[in-house]
């Protein structure tokens, strides 16, 4: 099981006026030491310091190292407010990508890639202030 720390932010109407990430997903991005990424390129651009390692690349691991197509992908999403609602699509959207930039899965559509809720002691999701993730 992969733990990413940070309130994931929702991909939704992705970026401002087509060119800028909104803030929160930049603050998402940022708290993983990446400055920007395309899923449809293929390409993820971080930080050029030693001190700040690609976060999404250490949490991640060799996780998807030999895995068979298509793929379920359970996300149990911690939040750190129970107050805002989120849609489970819009919140797994940063995610596959993130999956498809940094190449640990071919592409993010439903031949590769197939998100699923995961549920965890009786529930969909959950509310946790200091620690949230997915």
């Amino acid at each position: 099981m992969i733990f990413l720390r940070g309130n994931v932010p929702s991909l939704k109407n992705g970026k401002v006026k087509g060119i800028f990430h909104p803030k929160t997903v930049t603050k998402y991005l940022r708290s993983l030491n990446i400055q920007d990424y395309s899923a449809r390129k293929g390409y993820v651009k971080g930080y050029v310091s030693k001190d700040k390692p690609n976060l999404f690349i250490k949490y991640v691991g060799d996780y998807f190292k030999n895995i068979n197509y298509p793929m379920v992908l359970g996300l149990h999403f911690v939040r750190n407010s129970a107050k805002r609602l989120f849609d489970f699509n819009n919140a797994n959207h940063i995610i596959t990508d993130l999956l498809t930039a940094h190449n640990f899965i071919e592409d993010d559509n439903m031949t590769y890639l197939i998100p699923a809720p995961f549920k965890i002691n009786g529930k969909w999701y959950s509310v946790d202030k200091k620690n949230p993730g997915v």
